[in-house]
């Protein structure tokens, strides 16, 4: 089945772009890479963006699968830095419908919140819920306000997956999610870590996609 890994910055596809002899093809409207089996899109950053190059990618490409890995920050319970994670559940921040009967974080004409497929590979990794937002969360407070109050079990924070997974619910498509925790936010000032760390986790994600393609090939 052909593959698609989905990032949102190129820094954090650095190391499976060279890992796994990805070439860019094409540049605009998004970064696209292709190996002899699989592909590769940067999506730049944003639920919108992220939306957006997962329906360009598929309306252009025959693509079986979806794979969307890269950082992701933490609110700090028991997850540490460099933690690998499996999403269960993705939820959506700063979304409010309730006035008509939906859920705090409901997209009208979405379900409350969207599942990944089960992975193909065994695996220890723990597994977790996500909240996607475009506000960059750098505080204990705007996790609070914006993404406990959707769930209690949200652990993890990024500003694209929902956006992916919105649209490959609509396109009824295989999706997965591994991230690396890249800031916890009861340490501090997570725009340092998130600098910091990038590079170490881009070699992370590049040992997962290698347990993903060890199946699948």
């Amino acid at each position: 089945m052909t593959k698609c890994f989905v990032f949102a910055m190129e820094e954090e596809a650095k190391a499976t772009i060279e890992d796994f002899d990805f070439v860019e093809v094409i540049k605009k409207p998004f970064n696209f890479y292709k190996n002899e089996n699989d592909y590769l899109l940067i999506t730049t950053i944003g639920i919108m963006n992220a939306a957006a190059a997962v329906m360009w990618a598929n309306e252009n490409y025959n693509i079986d699968e979806y794979y969307n890995l890269g950082l992701v920050g933490s609110i700090g319970k028991k997850i540490k830095v460099l933690d690998i994670v499996v999403i269960d559940k993705v939820y959506t921040a700063n979304a409010d419908a309730t006035g008509f009967g939906y859920k705090l974080g409901q997209i009208p004409g979405m379900p409350e919140y969207h599942e990944s497929n089960k992975l193909k590979f065994k695996h220890d990794y723990e597994i977790v819920d996500l909240c996607s937002s475009n506000m960059f969360i750098n505080s204990v407070g705007l996790f609070q306000k914006n993404m406990e109050i959707i769930s209690k079990n949200i652990k993890v924070f990024d500003m694209e997956l929902s956006g992916v997974y919105s649209t490959l619910y609509k396109l009824n498509k295989v999706k997965y999610s591994i991230k690396i925790v890249s800031d916890v936010l009861s340490l501090g000032n997570n725009e340092l870590q998130f600098d910091e760390i990038l590079k170490e986790g881009s070699k992370k994600i590049s040992e997962v996609v290698k347990k993903i393609v060890s199946v699948s090939h």
